[in-house]
């Protein structure tokens, strides 16, 4: 119902304002009196969705034991340390990391050490260029 709502009255302002009904990408990519569209400065995802993707994306529990100890969100990359009980956990990891459309190519993997109760140490480093870095 709402997006009924939404779509009726996009059609009537945007005839309003451009003579005739257009679309929502036709209103957005519309570059106004200035001349072309310029590119937003808003980024495509802000930390709190790239946290909502990697949730998303982390194997559950029967599949990966994961303990987390640091992830840092910035404007250009993802930094994720933790340990797991096994480098084949880790690989599993990455390949989910790695469905996430932001994440698909810019994924580096650190060093893996082995600590004395013989669990797997890692760290991955990933560039986030749909977060408005370069």
């Amino acid at each position: 119902k709402a997006e009924r709502v939404l779509s009726t009255r996009l059609a009537t302002e945007s005839a309003d304002y451009f003579g005739e009904s257009r679309t929502a990408d036709e209103v957005l990519s519309f570059g106004g009196p200035g001349g072309s569209a310029a590119p937003s400065p808003m980024p495509k995802l802000t930390g709190y969705d790239v946290l909502l993707e990697i949730n998303s994306h982390v194997p559950p529990k029967d599949k990966i034991t994961l303990d987390l100890e640091r992830l840092t969100i910035d404007d250009t990359k993802v930094d994720l340390s933790g340990t797991t009980k096994s480098s084949e956990e880790i690989d599993l990891l990455i390949t989910e990391l790695r469905k996430i459309e932001c994440f698909k190519n810019n994924l580096t993997r650190g060093p893996t050490d082995t600590l004395p109760n013989g669990v797997k140490k890692f760290k991955l480093t990933i560039a986030a260029p749909c977060m408005g870095g370069s």
